[in-house]
C-alpha cells in the first residue's frame, strides 16, 4: 500500500522553492546591473522605495483629513441631537435671556430650519408658528427668521430679524 504524501510537507516544499526562485531572480538582476555599470539597488529600487514612502505619507495625511472632517461634521450633529435640535437650542436660549426679567414668558416654536448663504456666509434660521406666551397675553407669529453673520453668530446677535 502506497503512502499518501503529507499536505503540509508539500506546501512547505512549494514555499521554499518560491523563496529559492526569488533569491535567484534577485541575484540575476544584481549581476546584470553590475555588468552594465548600473546601481545595485535594482531597476526601480531607489525611486520605487521613495514613491512607496511618499504614498504611505500621503495615505496617512488623507486619512487624517478625512477623520478631521468626520469629527467636524459629527460633533455639531451630536450636539444638535442632545440639545433637542434647533428648536431646543432656540427655546433654551430664549428662556435663558428671559430668566433675568420679572415676567413669566414662554416660547413655543413649530418647524425650524437652517439655510447657509454663500459666498456671504450668512446663516439664516427660520421658524414657523412662533408663539410667545405671557401671563396675560399671547403673540403668534406665522414665520420668523434671523440672519447671522459669522461674527454675529459667535456673539449670538442676529444681523437681521424678519417677522412675517
Amino acid at each position: 500500500m502506497a503512502r499518501q504524501p503529507d499536505i503540509a510537507m508539500i506546501k512547505e516544499h512549494d514555499r521554499s522553492r518560491g523563496r529559492a526562485l526569488t533569491m535567484s531572480e534577485t541575484e540575476n538582476r544584481q549581476s546584470k546591473d553590475d555588468a552594465s555599470g548600473g546601481d545595485t539597488s535594482g531597476g526601480d529600487g531607489g525611486a520605487g522605495g521613495q514613491q512607496r514612502a511618499g504614498g504611505k505619507l500621503l495615505r496617512r495625511i488623507l486619512i487624517g483629513v478625512v477623520a478631521m472632517l468626520v469629527v467636524l461634521v459629527a460633533a455639531p450633529a451630536v450636539y444638535l441631537q442632545q440639545a433637542g435640535g434647533i428648536t431646543g437650542i432656540i427655546e433654551a436660549q430664549f428662556a435663558r435671556q428671559l430668566a433675568g426679567s420679572n415676567q413669566a414668558l414662554s416660547l413655543t416654536l413649530g418647524d425650524t430650519g437652517v439655510e447657509l448663504r454663500l459666498p456671504a456666509m450668512h446663516l439664516t434660521v427660520t421658524a414657523s408658528d412662533v408663539t410667545i406666551s405671557g401671563a396675560d397675553a399671547s403673540l403668534t407669529v406665522p414665520e420668523a427668521s434671523a440672519v447671522f453673520t459669522p461674527a454675529g453668530l459667535l456673539a449670538q446677535r442676529p444681523f437681521e430679524l424678519v417677522f412675517s
